[in-house]
């Protein structure tokens, strides 16, 4: 194949015309470099100058080259726009957030021992509940519970033609099998409505199966690393005033309050519930609103793929860092799961 490739803002950082101080994105470039090492064309495709004027070939050519970027063809001249439609387009995220398994006769999967593949772009419109989860030590944690979870999101959100349970669990099997090496891996579980009538004449088959996406929990953690805060100890994050999409917990008072929890509850804030019962901590169940999280010793939240995460900032609204009860509990999951879940947190994060 011949696949043509963006440069700023794809293969590296996107500096709205200060092309002289873009940073390379590693990880693109070696997806990039697999492709061209497999035998497809790699053309690089970028509207530098095209506003300007101004002929960036050779600083581009220079950059390339010191990137160590395997390229056939560099052309200039693409027209400068914010949108681009394009029937063949692979996002830049969906690209960089893993390989995608698809559905039976929609799309080309990648092929799972070519993590380098570009991922399966769907050819079709479809309403999709997303459940994600995580691997300890290679085994994907709480997994009965998440693919209940999604099958139960999904039946709220009127999916028509679930799969079984048993298909849910299998597809994630399956793509767990072609994780390589011992990092572990974050996974997202889509289950897709069937395909709408207006593309009925796109899809070979009417085939019904979960999309199973991995991506490294190194991955995973980029997103979290703008959102540090430097407390020392554990991992602590300045998060928006929603949170991080997990269940969120304060010690006021000296007793454990837990925010009301959604339903269907996410696996994690489950656990975390049930191990808080078992240890017969005090705890209630309430918002948490400004007044209680002020006045909390800590705060922190039970979010995969992270685990149960210290919280420094909710907003505008700094809070206090103790962590007593959160170490505590994730001392509990770190026996459960067979790893140190803070050290390996730490780590993914080059703390």
């Amino acid at each position: 194949m011949t696949v043509c490739f963006d440069l700023d803002g794809t293969l590296c950082t996107n500096t709205y015309g200060a092309y002289d101080e873009a940073e390379p994105f590693p990880w693109a470039i070696e997806r990039l470099n697999g492709l061209a090492e497999a035998g497809h064309r790699i053309v690089v495709f970028t509207a530098r100058g095209t506003a300007t004027g101004i002929d960036w070939r050779e600083t581009t050519r220079r950059q390339l080259d010191r990137w160590g970027v395997r390229y056939d063809d560099l052309q200039l001249g693409k027209p400068s726009a914010d949108v681009y439609v394009d029937d063949r387009a692979v996002h830049t995220t969906a690209w960089r957030e893993g390989d995608a398994y698809a559905v039976p006769g929609f799309g080309v999967p990648a092929p799972p021992d070519r993590p380098e593949a570009l991922p399966s772009v769907l050819a079709h419109q479809r309403t999709t509940v997303v459940e994600s989860g995580r691997t300890y030590a290679g085994r994907p944690f709480l997994a009965a519970r998440h693919v209940e979870r999604a099958l139960a999101t999904a039946a709220a959100a009127g999916l028509a033609e679930l799969p079984a349970p048993d298909a849910v669990t299998d597809a994630l099997e399956a793509a767990l099998t072609t994780a390589r090496g011992d990092h572990d891996v974050v996974f997202s579980i889509a289950l897709t409505d069937p395909v709408a009538a207006g593309f009925l004449d796109l899809a070979e088959e009417r085939v019904h199966a979960p999309l199973v996406t991995l991506r490294s929990l190194a991955q995973a953690a980029e997103g979290l690393r703008p959102l540090l805060a430097d407390t020392g100890g554990a991992p602590a994050v300045r998060v928006p005033e929603r949170g991080l999409g997990g269940r969120l917990a304060a010690v006021v008072d000296d007793q454990l309050a837990l925010a009301p929890a959604p339903a269907p509850a996410p696996p994690l804030s489950v656990w975390l519930a049930d191990r808080v019962q078992r240890a017969g901590m005090p705890t209630a169940t309430e918002p948490l609103d400004v007044t209680a999280l002020a006045r909390a010793s800590e705060v922190f939240e039970a979010v995969s793929p992270f685990g149960l995460l210290r919280i420094a900032q909710i907003g505008e609204l700094a809070v206090a860092t103790g962590d007593e009860v959160r170490s505590r509990l994730a001392e509990v999951l770190s026996e459960e799961v067979a790893v140190d879940v803070d050290d390996q947190l730490a780590e993914v994060l080059g703390r």
